[in-house]
């Protein structure tokens, strides 16, 4: 009932083959979700410093509108004449 030896070891050796095939496949795998983060985190680094830079230029729009209103309410405008300072009051 047993099997031969020369089938025994061929089925071992099936065995072994397919357990290699799989292990190739996971470490395939494993290496191209690690080179798909290293692409993520790329761009997610690249997209928090577009980010800093745009909330920099909305945040300086935000207070050069600020500035021409507080002008406007006071009355300033272009025509504003400019007077140097004597030295002596520097």
């Amino acid at each position: 009932m047993t099997p031969s030896v020369p089938v025994r070891y061929g089925i071992w050796l099936a065995c072994l083959i397919v357990v290699v095939m799989v292990w190739l496949q996971v470490r395939i795998e494993v290496h191209q979700l690690r080179r798909d983060l290293d692409r993520t985190g790329a761009a997610i680094r690249k997209a928090r410093v577009l980010n800093q830079r745009l909330a920099l230029e909305r945040d300086a729009r935000r207070r050069l509108i600020e500035a021409e209103r507080v002008a406007a309410e006071l009355g300033l405008t272009d025509d504003v004449e400019i007077v140097e300072a004597p030295r002596e009051a520097r």
